[in-house]
């Protein structure tokens, strides 16, 4: 499995935990458990839930594309920084 499909599946795990947290005493475990899988299987497999894991999730760095590594970006000074 590549890093970004277990970053992924990792942000929806525990998006499933926070939202389902509070039903634990209110819904039978297997019910619970069926909400689950099912809940992973929208936000990893399709569409809708891609974009909405995306949206959660922290952009990607690139340190380096291909052969070209990515330089430091510096700050120029403005006329009033000290």
């Amino acid at each position: 499995m590549k890093q970004d499909d277990e970053v992924r599946e990792a942000v929806a795990k525990e998006l499933i935990r926070q939202a389902l947290e509070g039903f634990q005493n209110t819904v039978p475990a297997s019910v619970l458990e069926d909400i689950q899988t099912l809940l992973e299987l929208d936000l990893l497999c399709t569409e809708e839930g891609g974009q909405l894991l995306r949206t959660v999730m922290a952009d990607p760095v690139v340190q380096q594309s291909g052969e070209v590594a990515r330089e430091p970006i510096e700050r120029k000074k403005a006329a009033n920084d000290p």
